[in-house]
């Protein structure tokens, strides 16, 4: 077994949201690898995400939001990502989320390339986001964005309004005109919480989306039965 502390850490960004704690715990109940975690706390998004790339010890990490609640197999497969589709040029590897109250894919969860990401750095837009201005200057220096589009390798939570709300004033979500958008769906995926709570998401998070991957025959899924199964 290769010892991922020496290959890539894995940093959660959190400013306390309840589903932080089965964030961790995914993490924690993680199979086939050994990793360093490092949580950031109550950070502004730029900051936190600098934190990531400045206190990144190894040649890659991976990067998780407090609501990103991941199969037990997911560090093991991004490892197992990252080593496959390796190339010189090749800075951000991504995998998706998956939402059963939408029945959808969504977000991107990543590993980065440290090296080639401290060429580029981090620039925070009007939303308070930084990957739209990442991806671009990264294919402007014509580095490669590598990684699987259709498997789901962790739940995106539906947590409370109120977690929610605060995760956005910390990001100034709230101050971008498209931000009655997000408002609409912080209320949506408050309802959702009421009726899954996030203890339940975080058991969806292993046979639930074991299912899902099966269903669709990813690639997440074979190696999932490759190491031995859900």
């Amino acid at each position: 077994m290769i010892d991922i502390t020496k290959f890539m850490e894995v940093f959660i960004i959190t400013n306390g949201r309840e589903s932080s704690k089965y964030v961790i715990k995914s993490l924690e109940k993680q199979k086939g690898v050994k990793f360093n975690l490092k949580i950031i706390r109550n950070k502004k998004w730029l900051d936190a995400c600098n934190e990531c790339l400045y206190n990144s010890e190894t040649p890659y990490y991976l990067r998780l939001d407090d609501d990103m609640i991941i199969h037990h197999q997911t560090v093991n497969y991004f490892q197992y990502l990252v080593k496959k589709k390796e190339v010189d040029n090749g800075i951000l590897y991504c995998t998706k989320l998956w939402e059963p109250w939408n029945k959808r894919l969504c977000n991107k969860v990543k590993v980065y390339n440290r090296k080639l990401t401290k060429e580029i750095g981090f620039e925070i837009d009007s939303r308070g986001k930084v990957d739209k201005i990442f991806k671009r200057k990264l294919l402007e220096k014509g580095y490669k964005i590598i990684g699987d589009k259709i498997s789901a390798i962790g739940i995106h939570a539906a947590c409370k309004a109120d977690d929610n709300f605060k995760y956005s004033k910390l990001r100034n979500e709230t101050n971008d005109p498209t931000f009655e958008i997000r408002r609409k769906e912080i209320i949506f995926l408050d309802k959702v919480s009421k009726k899954i709570p996030v203890k339940k998401q975080f058991e969806m998070a292993n046979k639930d989306l074991y299912e899902f991957n099966k269903k669709t025959n990813t690639l997440f899924y074979k190696f999932i039965d490759s190491h031995g199964g859900n």
